[in-house]
């Protein structure tokens, strides 16, 4: 397997971890398939933000990774970014969210996000932009989210003043 990033460091707006490397991949060679991956809902700690009806949790490094086949070369993007998800505490019917409840909800939303991301990234040849991916996986995030009457944002809350907690992902999806 050879590997040549093709970028050079032109001091562009996004780290060079965060662009496309170009993979020429052996005959029967496949990476590990992410698919084949969920997110942990231990990496979604939900905290009560201040006296509001909301419960946030603070999650960093959440990476993706795409892989797109034009034999005989591979490329995958990765990206890694910090979101905070946001879902209520109390419904209008008196169901109370527990943050236990909330966590698997808010991995859920994650593995949708990723998922529709990897779709469009692969329908649209991986000419998509990393601004655009991550704009499609907050809005595919988010349509899970508001069915709960949640949502998910790049930015923190306000009010919120919380460490974040690793993004981490399960090796089986179904556990």
């Amino acid at each position: 397997m050879h590997s040549m990033n093709n970028w050079m460091d032109d001091g562009g707006d996004e780290p060079k971890a965060q662009r496309p490397t170009y993979v020429k991949r052996e005959p029967g060679y496949s990476l590990y398939p992410d698919s084949a991956l969920g997110s942990d809902s231990d990496s979604f700690v939900f905290k009560r933000l201040g006296t509001a009806n909301w419960q946030v949790a603070d999650v960093s490094n959440i990476t993706y990774t795409s892989v797109i086949s034009l034999n005989p070369v591979e490329i995958f993007y990765m990206y890694a970014t910090r979101g905070y998800y946001q879902l209520p505490i109390k419904y209008s019917n008196g169901y109370i969210l527990r943050p236990n409840i909330a966590s698997n909800i808010a991995a859920k939303a994650t593995d949708f996000g990723l998922k529709e991301t990897k779709t469009y990234y692969q329908l649209n040849n991986g000419n998509v932009m990393h601004a655009e991916m991550l704009n499609f996986f907050k809005t595919s995030v988010n349509t899970y989210l508001g069915t709960w009457g949640g949502r998910f944002s790049l930015s923190p809350p306000s009010g919120y003043k919380g460490v974040p907690t690793p993004y981490r992902r399960n090796l089986n999806p179904f556990q």
